[in-house]
């Protein structure tokens, strides 16, 4: 009878901790804003590292229709001991996933270390994209690309085959009455301010890259009391017309890639007229198209692509958002001359790999960009800024004939949304000079128009500074630390044009400095 007690309170004392560990588990908690946005903290979907705590829930905006809203949210929380305040990580697109689910967010989780900000990040996918639901879907995308893929088309027969695929698949949402509007900058906004309020941070920092930088220009113009600072990476500023932009930026990017190559010993020596060099090129597969067999990931069989010349040219300027690609473009150029075209399977890989992407959404990304748009462009403005660009016009000369949002429906943005965003939240804005979709000029024009903010064009860096280069990283973790300080570092002396890996000679050749 005496021993009665004691096993009493060895069992309350069994029921108390588990209480206590069932209590910080990451089980099922709702948290509801006024506006009736709410976030529920549930299991993640994936497996957790060791010696890592994440946390994962789905946000949903207030249900305004039939269609149910539901997006990933995933925390990662620094390995060791942290910044108080959180950063918000806003993905480039529109139209891409973020990469949330459990094949993929691995990079994420080796990212927050690898940028070395000792910070927690929050990761979301934007509406339409990745794991957020629903996830309309255009029937037949990867097939028919497939099919394209296996021909030798033209430019204009590649345009054509695209618009009536495009049309097709808008008749059958539209059908659905499935809100276009749905998929919007202005939503993405909403969405930021959602999560960062549902989280619970009292303050926050922001991380923005591509298209993500877009929506944090337009957060930055209701400059949100809690924000305290923001990082501008490869800027898409709001007045960018996709369309009229499209000859400028592609020329752009390869007039860039030319001048460095001028200025780097090796590859002047063996493509001293490498714009020349490029037009033959086009000119003979045109003549001469080859055909490859090319094994990705994302297909259970080998896929077959006809190479000509116009496929050249998006290739390489495919290839140009990959920093580490960036350096091989002269030697695929080299192989191609000489006929070595077993040697250019990496570019066509590279190539296949990203007009086969599965986590694209062409659905939410002309509803997202057809809405961007502040007007119509007639095709004498399209003209007139094509016939400014004599090299890219074969290739995107049929365009405007074949613009899908011409018929998709998705709204317009508010007039004010195209105006200079005026803010004095400190802001750091940088940009690779070698980007081939949001060139670096786009990034100062933001830069001149903001209060409080630090610009930095970074050499021998394609599209994403940050994850080009790690000096741009540790430069982003000191202003990140101080954002009232402009941040300095000696690695910036550092910063050169791309060291060029070419047939005849790996060494790394001597640079002039710049100008």
């Amino acid at each position: 009878m005496n021993r009665l007690p004691k096993i009493a309170k060895i069992l309350i004392s069994a029921a108390l901790i588990i209480i206590v560990i069932l209590l910080l588990l990451p089980g099922n908690k709702t948290v509801t804003l006024a506006n009736g946005a709410s976030l529920e903290w549930t299991h993640c979907w994936f497996k957790n590292p060791a010696n890592r705590k994440v946390r994962c829930g789905w946000y949903r905006p207030k249900q305004t229709s039939d269609i149910k809203i539901k997006i990933p949210v995933v925390y990662i929380h620094h390995r060791y001991k942290t910044q108080p305040d959180p950063v918000l990580y806003i993905n480039g697109g529109p139209g891409y996933s973020t990469g949330l689910d459990k094949k993929r967010i691995r990079r994420w989780l080796s990212w927050v270390d690898q940028t070395g900000w000792k910070r927690d990040v929050v990761f979301w996918d934007h509406r339409g994209t990745g794991m957020a639901t629903p996830l309309p879907e255009c029937e037949g995308l990867q097939s028919n690309t497939l099919q394209s893929l296996t021909k030798n088309e033209s430019a204009r027969q590649e345009a054509i085959s695209w618009f009536t695929f495009m049309k097709n698949c808008h008749k059958k949402i539209s059908s659905k009455k499935y809100p276009m509007d749905t998929f919007s900058t202005d939503n993405s906004v909403k969405d930021s301010l959602n999560i960062m309020k549902l989280v619970g941070a009292k303050r926050w920092k922001i991380y923005a890259a591509s298209y993500g930088t877009r929506v944090a220009l337009q957060l930055m113009r209701q400059n949100p009391e809690f924000i305290d600072a923001i990082v501008l990476d490869s800027v898409y500023p709001s007045r960018i017309h996709d369309l009229e932009v499209i000859p400028y930026f592609i020329n752009r990017a390869f007039d860039n890639l030319f001048k460095a190559c001028g200025l780097h010993y090796f590859c002047y020596k063996q493509l001293p007229s490498i714009k020349k060099s490029l037009r033959s090129l086009v000119t003979q597969l045109n003549k001469d198209p080859q055909t490859f067999h090319i094994k990705i990931s994302s297909q259970p069989r080998p896929v077959k692509i006809v190479l000509n010349g116009n496929r050249l040219v998006w290739a390489m300027h495919g290839a140009m958002y990959d920093w580490s690609m960036i350096e091989k473009l002269p030697a695929f150029m080299l192989y191609a001359k000489n006929k070595q075209w077993t040697k250019l399977k990496p570019l066509v890989r590279d190539y296949v790999t990203r007009v086969l992407d599965p986590t694209f959404s062409p659905i939410a990304y002309y509803s997202t960009e057809c809405r961007d748009r502040d007007r119509a462009l007639t095709q004498q403005e399209y003209n007139r800024e094509l016939n400014k660009y004599p090299l890219v016009k074969p290739h995107v000369q049929d365009m405007w004939e074949f613009d899908i949002c011409k018929f998709w429906t998705a709204g317009r943005a508010k007039k004010e949304s195209f105006t200079p965003v005026k803010s004095n939240i400190p802001t750091l804005i940088m940009n690779g000079k070698l980007d081939p979709a949001t060139p670096w000029q786009w990034a100062n024009e933001v830069n001149k128009s903001l209060i409080n903010s630090y610009f930095f064009a970074i050499q021998g860096v394609g599209h994403g500074a940050v994850d080009g280069d790690q000096c741009a990283a540790n430069l982003a973790k000191l202003f990140l630390n101080k954002p009232n300080q402009r941040p300095s570092l000696p690695c910036q002396k550092h910063w050169h044009r791309p060291y060029f890996k070419l047939p005849k000679s790996e060494k790394k050749a001597p640079i002039n400095p710049e100008s």
